[in-house]
């Protein structure tokens, strides 16, 4: 709350407001955390939070990426990348700072509410987009010299998305980029969310070559077929099998053990039903 409420400059009175609604909602959502069976988190970060805030162990299972969506192209250009939406705890202006600063050109992808301000501070170098076409997302992510990755995010979707187009990402080194980001291989990472700090690694980062093939590889361990496979083998340690009612797809109840979770079609078989 802290973080947040600072970061969007919340007045004194807004914050006391907001902080007395924010103690009644922990409160309730401590009680209702003890309900759920199983906790799947997305991410080593979230299921380490689910465990000190909530007491419970949580499966983890990365969320999967679209590996057709994206294509290492042959061609690369001389720009960097933001692929979000424009608001303050992404840190974006941790990028446009830094790119300003080495004279780098940025192409920042995304709209949001902190457009004006990031603009107010960018230089000739940056570029703002608003929100692209696909076929204009997927030709900026393969053609990038890497994508720019300053917030902290839970797993974060980018980095594997433009892995998955062969480029690498420079991110801050916290949450779930560390989990799917390997150093020297897939990326590079800075230690402070400072402009200084992050306009030393994107230098670090241009003494390098990188090898698309490496990274594309390392973004399939993340694709649609990979989540499946995971998400029916927790199902078939918690003793699911494929059956069951059609007409209760979702019921799932601590007081009955019978569980019924629709999950489409299993490779090759006709639609997974787990009861």
């Amino acid at each position: 709350f802290d973080d947040y409420s600072a970061q969007e400059k919340l007045g004194p009175l807004k914050r006391m407001v907001l902080q007395g609604m924010v103690s009644l909602l922990r409160r309730w959502d401590l009680k209702a955390s003890q309900e759920p069976d199983v906790y799947v988190a997305n991410s080593r970060v979230v299921a380490d939070r689910i465990k000190r805030c909530y007491g419970r162990t949580a499966e983890v299972i990365y969320p999967p990426i679209d590996l057709n969506r994206f294509r290492p192209s042959t061609e690369q250009e001389d720009f960097y990348i933001i692929l979000a939406r424009l608001v303050s705890y992404k840190r974006i202006d941790l990028a446009v700072q830094a790119c300003t600063k080495l004279n780098r050109r940025l192409i920042v992808i995304g709209e949001g509410p902190d457009r004006a301000r990031l603009q107010a501070m960018a230089g000739p170098t940056v570029e703002f987009t608003g929100r692209l076409s696909d076929a204009k997302v997927e030709h900026y992510a393969s053609r990038c010299r890497a994508l720019l990755f300053p917030g902290e995010e839970d797993f974060g979707m980018a980095p594997l998305e433009i892995a998955a187009a062969g480029r690498p990402t420079i991110a801050f080194r916290s949450g779930g980029a560390v989990e799917t980001i390997v150093e020297g291989e897939t990326g590079a990472f800075f230690d402070r969310q400072e402009t200084d700090s992050l306009a030393d690694a994107i230098e670090a980062f241009e003494r390098k070559e990188w090898n698309p093939q490496v990274i594309r590889r390392h973004a399939e361990g993340f694709g649609i077929d990979v989540f499946r496979k995971s998400f029916f083998n927790l199902l078939a340690r918690l003793g699911c099998e494929p059956g069951g009612d059609r007409q209760k797809p979702f019921a799932f109840s601590r007081r009955n053990p019978s569980m019924k979770i629709e999950l489409g079609e299993r490779p090759g078989t006709s639609p997974a039903k787990a009861t």
